[in-house]
């Protein structure tokens, strides 16, 4: 057995086992790094793919943003309700059903498959290897492109997501200014 299908497999069992932790735990934290745990997984998917940047983008934006962020509020609130949160898991029996039946779905619908007859698998063991493109970096490939032809759009998506940070920023300081006092509404 060869390191790339070990590391699949090693990669595969970190998501799918800290996928059940986050499912099965009934404390928030543990399910939270249950959470963190899972998308290291899959970002380690993505890396033996050939999918480079999705791995990075997995890591930086879910791992580092959304995961920490999560953990982050669960442990505030944590403090302020002074308990441990606890999830309110109910009908174990009937969702532990339903998951075995679509894991059962899934796995006769892939093993019905017939991979080898796709046109596109087809095709690519139709290709020659010596004429084929060279495989490199997708990161270069997208640097390449976002700072070459699609520099404008680069540059007013960055301009947009300024304008919404500044637009966020402004309205929090000013609900923030003006108190816990509550808002009138108009019906």
């Amino acid at each position: 057995m060869d390191y790339y299908r070990i590391a699949f497999y090693l990669f595969g069992a970190l998501t799918v086992l800290a996928a059940v932790v986050v499912v099965w735990s009934r404390n928030l934290i543990h399910a939270g790094m249950g959470l963190l745990l899972t998308l290291f997984g899959v970002a380690g998917l993505y890396a033996l793919a050939a999918a480079d940047f999705l791995a990075v983008v997995q890591i930086l934006v879910y791992v580092g943003g959304i995961v920490i962020l999560l953990l982050f509020g669960i442990m505030l609130t944590q403090r302020i309700a002074g308990r441990a949160p606890r999830t309110g898991v109910v009908n174990r029996t009937v969702g532990a059903l339903i998951a075995t039946g679509l894991f059962v779905l899934f796995v006769m619908v892939i093993f019905s498959a017939r991979f080898a007859e796709l046109p596109w698998i087809a095709q690519g063991r139709m290709i020659d290897r010596e004429s084929a493109p060279p495989v490199g970096s997708t990161v270069e490939r997208l640097g390449q492109l976002l700072v070459g032809p699609y520099l404008l759009l680069f540059e007013v998506a960055a301009l947009v997501l300024t304008v919404a940070l500044i637009g966020a920023a402004y309205l929090a300081r000013r609900s923030r200014q003006e108190g816990a006092r509550p808002r009138r509404m108009i019906s």
